[in-house]
C-alpha cells in the first residue's frame, strides 16, 4: 500500500511538470539564454525532489526492510530520469519550433512585402474599378464557398401521380393544355421562366465565339450553342409549372460570369422575355460598391476570398440581412434559410455610375419566347416560338438571331412518356449575312437514336462553309471545308509534270471531324425527375443570391416548394389557391378597365412598316402576336435594365403581389 501511494504521487509530480512545460511551450520566450535557465531551474526542482523522495525512502526502510525499499528507490529515480530526459528533450524541440517560425515568420513577411511590390507596380493605385472587382470576386467567392450548389432535391420524386391520365386527358383533345388545370404530381418543381435558363446552359460556346477572330467560326459555335440546349429536355417526363404572370427568376453562375434574368409578360398567351450578360464579372453578386451608386459598400474581405473584416469577422456571410438589404429578410419567408450575406470590407469609389457598368460584357443574350402544347391523342406537341438574340457588344455590336425548336411527347395515353426531338434551328448573323441550319431528326425505332442532327454553316454568298454532324444529346462534331486552291497547290506539287490536273468538282472535300461540344456529366435519375445538375441547383432555397431577390421570384412559389418536399396534396391545393387568386386578380384588374404592365420589360417600338410573315412557321402553325420569331425584325419586348438598378438600391417596392 505504501508503494502504491509512492508511485502515485511520483506521478503526480511527473504531471505537473509536464503541465508547466506545456504552458511555458504556448508562451514565447525572450531568447535562448531564458531558455537554457528555464530548464537549470527545473533540474535543480528535481533535485530537490529526489532529495525528498531519497528522505522517504530512508523513513520507508525502518518499516519494510532494506531490499524492498532499494528496489522502490530504484523505481523512483528511474521514474524521475525518465522524466528529466522527456523535459529536455522537450526544450530541444520548443527551442528548435522557436527558431523555424522565427525564420518562416521572417520569409512570409518578405514574401508579403514582395507580393506587395508586385502589385502596386502591375496595377494603379487609384483603380477603383479594379478595386472593386477584385472586392466583388473575393465576396462572391466566399459566398459561394459558405453556401455551395446543392446536389439532390429534399424529397424523392413520387413513384406514382395518383390519378389516370386518360381520366383527366380524354375531353382536352385539340385543346390547349396551359389553360388547364391539372394536379401538382403531373409537374416538377421547377417554372418555364427556371427552363429556359436550361436553354443557356453551354453558354461557354459563346464566350468562345467571341473570342474568335474568325467570323465563321463565331457563326459556327453560336450554332452549336444553340444545339447544345436541347441535350436535357428528352429526358425530362414531367411538365414544368406555368409561370404567374409577373413571375421573374435571376440566376448568377457559379464562375461568377454571368446573369440571367426572366419574366413572364403574358399570361394568355404564356410569353417569357428574358436577358443574360456573359463575360468576366457578370455574375458577381450585386454587392454595393460593385453595382450601387454610393460611395461606400461591401465586399468580400482582404481580397484573397476570406471575406474577413481585419479578423474580427471570420464569417463572410454574417452580414446580409443587416442595414438596407434586410429587405429579403422581411418579405421573404424563406430567405433566413440561406447563410449567403455580405461581409462589411468597405469599396471606396466616388464614382455616381455603377462599377459594373463600365465592364463592357463579352456577350448579350435578350429574347422572348411563347409556349403553346397540343393534346392530339396519342402525343402532346409544344411549340416554342420567339427567337434568341447574340450580341458581341466588343466585335461592333455584331448579332445574331435563333429560332427555337420543337418537341413531342409521346405514348402519353399508355403512361409510358418519352420526348423526342424533331426541327429545323436556324441562325443568322445580321451584321455579316453568315448563316447556319441544323436538322434534328425524330426518332424511329430505338431511343438511343434520339438527337441525331445534321447541319451546316453557309458564308454570305451561301457556299457551305463548316458541317456538322453528331447528337444533340451528347456531343456535336464539325468539318470545315477544304479550300480547292490550297488542296491544288499542293497537289501540282506533289504531281509529275505529265499528269494533267483537273479542276475541283462542285461538291466539297471535307476536312477531318473535331468535336465542338460534349456534353457534361448529368443525375438524368428518376428519383431526380430526370434532371441535371443543374436543373437541380435551379430552385434553391439557400442560393447565396436568394436575400438579393425581389419578391416575385419563382423561388418563392409555395406549391413548387411543396412538391420539391414531397408534400403533394399541399403542393396541388397551394397551385389551386396561386390560380385563383390570379384569376380574380386579373377579373378586378378587368372591372377596373386596367391594363396590365410589366414591371422590367417594356413593349418594344413597332418596326416601321408591317411585319413580314415568317418562314418558318407551317401552314397550319398558329402564328405568335407577342413575340418575334427569328427570320422577322426587332423584339415585341424591351429590358429596360431597371432590375439591376433596384437590385443595387434594395428597392423592390411596386412589384406585384403574386404569390
Amino acid at each position: 500500500a505504501q508503494w502504491a501511494e509512492r508511485e502515485v504521487k511520483v506521478r503526480q509530480r511527473k504531471g505537473d511538470r509536464e503541465g508547466e512545460n506545456d504552458i511555458s511551450n504556448d508562451g514565447d520566450d525572450a531568447d535562448d539564454e531564458e531558455e537554457e535557465e528555464y530548464h537549470d531551474n527545473e533540474d535543480e526542482d528535481e533535485d530537490e525532489d529526489g532529495d525528498e523522495d531519497d528522505e522517504e525512502g530512508a523513513g520507508d526502510e525502518g518499516i519494510n526492510g532494506s531490499a524492498g525499499n532499494n528496489n522502490r528507490r530504484r523505481q523512483s529515480e528511474r521514474f524521475e530520469n525518465e522524466a528529466k530526459g522527456r523535459k529536455k528533450d522537450a526544450g530541444k524541440r520548443k527551442l528548435g519550433n522557436k527558431k523555424k517560425g522565427t525564420h518562416a515568420d521572417a520569409d512570409a513577411s518578405q514574401a508579403k512585402r514582395h507580393a506587395s511590390k508586385d502589385d502596386t507596380a502591375s496595377q494603379p493605385p487609384d483603380d477603383p474599378v479594379a478595386a472593386a472587382l477584385a472586392a466583388a470576386t473575393a465576396f462572391s467567392a466566399a459566398a459561394l464557398a459558405a453556401n455551395p450548389d446543392r446536389t439532390e432535391l429534399p424529397s424523392l420524386r413520387p413513384l406514382g401521380r395518383g390519378f389516370s391520365i386518360w381520366t383527366i386527358l380524354k375531353n382536352m383533345i385539340g385543346k390547349d393544355l396551359t389553360r388547364i388545370t391539372m394536379p401538382a404530381t403531373i409537374n416538377e418543381p421547377l417554372s418555364i421562366t427556371q427552363r429556359i435558363l436550361e436553354f443557356f446552359e453551354y453558354y461557354e460556346l459563346l464566350e468562345r465565339a467571341a473570342l474568335s477572330d474568325d467570323p465563321l467560326e463565331r457563326m459556327m459555335l453560336v450554332m452549336a450553342f444553340n444545339a447544345a440546349g436541347y441535350s436535357c429536355q428528352p429526358f425530362r417526363e414531367n411538365k414544368p409549372f406555368n409561370p404567374l404572370l409577373g413571375e421573374t427568376y435571376e440566376w448568377r453562375s457559379p464562375k461568377h460570369d454571368m446573369r440571367f434574368m426572366c419574366e413572364q409578360v403574358s399570361h394568355h398567351p404564356p410569353v417569357s422575355a428574358f436577358q443574360a450578360d456573359i463575360g468576366p464579372g457578370m455574375g458577381l453578386l450585386p454587392v454595393k460598391g460593385w453595382c450601387g451608386k454610393e460611395t461606400r459598400g461591401n465586399g468580400g474581405g482582404n481580397g484573397s476570398g476570406g471575406g474577413t473584416n481585419n479578423g474580427t469577422n471570420s464569417n463572410p456571410n454574417s452580414n446580409l440581412n443587416s442595414d438596407d438589404g434586410s429587405h429579403a429578410n422581411k418579405t421573404h419567408p424563406i430567405s433566413s434559410s440561406s447563410n449567403a450575406s455580405r461581409s462589411s470590407t468597405p469599396i471606396t469609389t466616388t464614382s455616381t455610375t455603377p462599377i459594373f457598368r463600365k465592364i463592357t460584357p463579352l456577350v448579350t443574350l435578350t429574347g422572348e419566347m411563347e409556349n403553346r402544347t397540343k393534346f392530339w391523342g396519342k402525343c402532346i406537341e409544344v411549340f416554342l416560338m420567339g427567337h434568341i438574340q447574340v450580341v458581341f457588344p466588343q466585335r461592333n455590336h455584331e448579332t445574331y438571331r435563333l429560332s427555337f425548336g420543337t418537341m413531342v411527347v409521346n405514348d402519353v395515353i399508355l403512361g409510358r412518356f418519352w420526348v423526342d426531338l424533331s426541327c429545323d434551328l436556324h441562325a443568322k448573323c445580321l451584321t455579316n449575312g453568315c448563316s447556319a441550319h441544323v436538322t434534328i431528326y425524330p426518332c424511329r425505332g430505338r431511343l438511343a437514336a434520339r438527337g441525331r442532327l445534321e447541319g451546316v454553316v453557309q458564308d454570305p454568298q451561301g457556299k457551305p462553309v463548316y458541317k456538322y454532324t453528331g447528337s444533340a444529346l451528347e456531343s456535336i462534331y464539325v468539318s470545315r471545308v477544304l479550300d480547292p486552291k490550297r488542296d491544288l497547290k499542293r497537289d501540282s506539287k506533289d504531281s509529275s509534270p505529265d499528269v494533267t490536273i483537273t479542276t475541283p468538282t462542285t461538291t466539297p472535300a471535307w476536312g477531318p471531324l473535331k468535336e465542338v461540344w460534349r456534353c457534361r456529366d448529368t443525375v438524368h435519375e428518376a428519383s431526380q425527375y430526370w434532371m441535371t445538375k443543374l436543373a437541380i441547383t435551379l430552385n434553391d432555397p439557400g442560393s447565396r443570391i436568394v436575400p438579393y431577390l425581389p419578391p416575385t421570384d419563382a423561388r418563392f412559389r409555395s406549391d413548387m416548394r411543396a412538391l420539391e418536399l414531397g408534400e403533394w396534396n399541399r403542393s396541388t391545393e397551394e397551385k389551386l389557391r396561386l390560380e385563383e387568386k390570379q384569376r380574380e386578380t386579373r377579373k378586378n384588374r378587368k372591372d377596373g378597365g386596367m391594363v396590365y404592365k410589366p414591371k422590367w420589360f417594356v413593349p418594344a417600338p413597332p418596326e416601321e412598316g408591317p411585319v413580314p410573315p415568317s418562314t418558318l412557321l407551317g401552314k397550319k402553325d398558329p402564328v405568335p402576336d407577342l413575340v418575334r420569331l427569328a427570320d422577322q425584325p426587332g423584339s415585341q419586348w424591351r429590358f429596360t435594365n431597371e432590375y439591376w438598378q433596384k437590385q443595387a438600391e434594395r428597392d423592390w417596392t411596386g412589384c406585384p403581389e403574386i404569390y
